[in-house]
């Protein structure tokens, strides 16, 4: 019994540099970068993969190349070390001569350094070069992008938008009304240049409002017509005839100790009485202030009606 197991341990002890390193070893090599073509070179022959290759060897040189396009193909050259340690001396205590025939044939004197290699070739250049195409096609983009607003911003200045155009509407401002005992011809004829004033003021001749003066209402009247004759609805038909789109008259009156004022505002086209002033004053002068008070409100509802 005791020479089977001292049997044993010698053939144990025989080839013990293929125990401790195996035979054939499995070598990796892989690339960090995508679509990598590597090409490993072995004593057995040529294995090509993309992105990475395993090869099992038992020893010997290894060549392995790395492509990919735009990058720096990565070389190299892979050597086995000579196990001399556990091939001499695990052999030396064999009395077989197995160990020191079959390490060498199953390759168990040979090693390497590690298992697994990094084979990615230099693509820095060619990152550099994408991420100095990228710059430079977000700057054009930018600097086109520039340009036309630039362009469309003289174009404007260029050429400003057509104003807006306006239908002509043509306001008449009859004479003021009032019997003689209440104001002279020359009181009469201020107030109405007050009134005319503010009509003016209130409707500006860039949106398309004429304010008649005296002398175009006194030309476009009929022969024989006189303003003296009408009053409410028969100022839109002297209106008319004078061809103003709106007419306005005020008229003093007197009720118990005060004046009164009537200011009546139409629509020629339609007879249509679109607003009024009706305010009682003690002298002229708060007649003067009832018309500036209260004009620009009536010579608005021009605008709202036209």
């Amino acid at each position: 019994m005791k020479f089977v197991v001292a049997l044993i341990s010698l053939l144990m002890l025989s080839s013990c540099a293929t125990i401790m390193n195996g035979g054939k070893k499995t070598l990796n090599f892989y690339s960090a970068e995508e679509n990598t073509v590597i090409s490993v070179v072995t004593s057995d022959g040529e294995r090509t993969n993309k992105g990475d290759v395993s090869v099992d060897v038992k020893g010997g040189s290894i060549s392995v190349v790395a492509k990919k396009g735009g990058c720096v193909t990565e070389h190299q050259m892979i050597e086995s070390h000579f196990s001399g340690g556990w091939y001499i001396l695990g052999n030396m205590f064999s009395w077989f001569y197995f160990g020191w025939i079959f390490d060498p044939i199953f390759g168990g004197v040979y090693y390497y350094d590690k298992k697994d290699y990094d084979v990615t070739p230099d693509c820095s250049m060619m990152h550099l070069q994408e991420h100095q195409m990228v710059e430079e096609i977000v700057a054009e983009r930018k600097n086109k992008a520039q340009q036309k607003n630039i362009k469309q911003a003289v174009v404007a200045q260029s050429s400003p938008k057509p104003e807006k155009t306006y239908p002509t509407t043509y306001v008449a401002v009859l004479e003021t009304m009032a019997g003689e005992d209440l104001l002279d011809y020359n009181s009469r004829l201020f107030l109405t240049d007050v009134l005319r004033d503010a009509a003016s003021r209130m409707l500006p001749a860039k949106q398309g409002f004429v304010v008649m003066t005296r002398e175009n209402i006194n030309v476009m009247l009929p022969p024989g017509k006189s303003l003296e004759e009408c009053e409410g609805s028969c100022l839109a038909e002297t209106g008319r005839n004078i061809a103003a789109d709106f007419v306005t008259q005020a008229r003093i009156g007197k009720f118990a100790s005060f004046m009164t004022i009537t200011v009546e505002l139409y629509e020629t086209k339609n007879s249509k009485l679109i607003s009024s002033i009706t305010a009682r004053a003690s002298d002229e002068e708060q007649l003067l202030e009832e018309i500036e008070k209260n004009a620009g409100s009536l010579f608005s509802k021009v605008i709202e009606n036209r």
